[in-house]
C-alpha cells in the first residue's frame, strides 16, 4: 500500500534542503528527497508531480533543476570539442574507387578504399528465397552475412543492401576498432531509391540498439538532400563485456546511386568527436566537383572546395 503524503507545502528548512539536493544534481538526490518527505511505496518512485506540490513548484521546474548542471557540463564539452576540431590539420583525400574527395584529420589512416564483390557473387534473390524457406524467425545461419539474432526481415534488408554495395572506404584515428572512425559505402541501384529507403534497409535491429533517434531530414551534403540518423550499438569485446558505440549515419542518393556516410566512436567519446565528424561530413564532394587534392591547414577547412554543401543539425 502506498503511503501518500498530503499536498501541503513543507516548511522552509525542509524546502531549502530539498532544493540543495536538486541543485547538486546527485544521482541519489531523488532518493534522499523521498526519505525527507517520508515516502514509503514498496519500490515505487515518488511522482515528480507530488514532489513539486510539496515544495511549491511545477514538475517541469524539477526536471530543469536536475538537468541544468548536466546540460551545462555537456555545453562546456561541446565548446571544448569545437575548439579542438578547429585546431586540427586536415588533408584532402581523393578516392578514385568511390569517386569522391573528403577532408580527413592528418593523423588518421585510410584502412580500406576498395571495390567489393556484393554478396560474394551470390544471387540476392536466391539468398532471400532460401531465407524465406529455411530460416527460423530470429536466427540467421547463412554465412554471407554472419550475424545471429536478426529477424527474417532484418536479414532480407541486409541482403538487399549488400547486393547494392559496390565499394567501401574506411578511415580511423588508429587501427583499434573502438577509435573514432568514418566509413563510406557506395551503392548502385537497379531502380531509383530515396535516402529514407536506404535508411530502412540499413537500420540495425532492436536487439543491438538500446537508443536511436527517428531519422531526420534537413541535411544537404554536396547538393544532395539526405537523411541523418543517430543510434547506439551494443556489441561484445574480447572479454565478452558489453561495449557501447554511438553512430551518426548520413544517407544520400542521386539518381541511380547512393552513399552512406557513417561516423562512430565509443559512446562516452562521441560528444567530443562530434564537431570533427561534422567537418568531415560537410567536406564530402563527388567527383564532378573535384579539384586537385591539396592539404588543408587548420582553420582553413571553410575554404576547402565544397560547392552547394551545407549541413544542418
Amino acid at each position: 500500500m502506498i503511503n501518500w503524503p498530503d499536498d501541503s507545502i513543507v516548511n522552509e528548512e525542509i524546502r531549502a534542503r530539498i532544493f540543495e539536493l536538486l541543485n547538486n544534481g546527485s544521482s541519489t538526490a531523488l532518493k534522499e528527497i523521498e526519505v525527507i518527505l517520508g515516502w514509503k511505496s514498496n519500490g515505487m518512485c515518488m511522482p515528480f508531480s507530488l514532489i513539486a506540490r510539496k515544495i511549491g513548484i511545477t514538475p517541469s521546474k524539477i526536471y530543469y533543476i536536475l538537468n541544468h548542471k548536466h546540460q551545462n557540463e555537456k555545453d562546456k564539452l561541446r565548446r571544448i570539442a569545437k575548439r579542438k576540431a578547429n585546431n586540427i590539420d586536415f588533408v584532402r583525400y581523393h578516392s578514385e574507387i568511390l569517386h569522391f574527395s573528403i577532408n580527413l584529420p592528418h593523423s588518421w589512416s585510410v584502412i580500406q578504399d576498395s571495390m567489393i564483390n556484393p554478396l560474394n557473387g551470390e544471387d540476392p534473390d536466391k539468398i532471400i528465397n532460401q531465407i524465406n524457406r529455411e530460416m527460423p524467425e530470429d536466427i540467421r545461419t547463412n554465412t554471407v552475412i554472419p550475424i545471429i539474432f536478426f529477424t527474417r526481415i532484418n536479414i532480407i534488408n541486409l541482403v538487399q543492401l549488400a547486393s547494392m554495395t559496390n565499394a567501401i572506404f574506411r578511415s580511423s584515428s588508429g587501427n583499434v576498432k573502438d577509435d573514432p572512425a568514418v566509413e563510406i559505402a557506395l551503392l548502385y541501384f537497379s531502380k531509383p531509391m530515396t535516402a529514407m529507403d536506404i535508411y530502412e534497409l540499413s537500420k540495425p535491429p532492436h536487439h543491438f540498439v538500446p537508443t536511436g533517434s527517428r531519422p531526420k531530414n534537413g541535411i544537404i551534403v554536396d547538393g544532395m538532400e539526405g537523411v541523418k540518423y543517430y543510434y547506439t550499438f551494443i556489441e561484445k569485446d574480447k572479454n565478452r563485456d558489453q561495449v557501447y558505440q554511438k553512430f551518426l549515419n548520413i544517407y544520400l542518393t542521386e539518381k541511380m546511386r547512393g552513399w552512406i556516410i557513417s561516423c562512430s566512436s565509443l559512446y562516452d567519446q562521441f560528444l567530443i568527436n562530434r564537431p570533427l565528424f561534422d567537418k568531415v561530413i560537410i567536406s564530402f564532394i563527388r567527383d564532378k566537383f573535384l579539384i586537385t587534392a591539396q592539404p588543408v591547414a587548420a582553420g582553413d577547412l571553410a575554404k576547402a572546395p565544397r560547392p552547394n554543401a551545407e549541413i544542418r543539425f
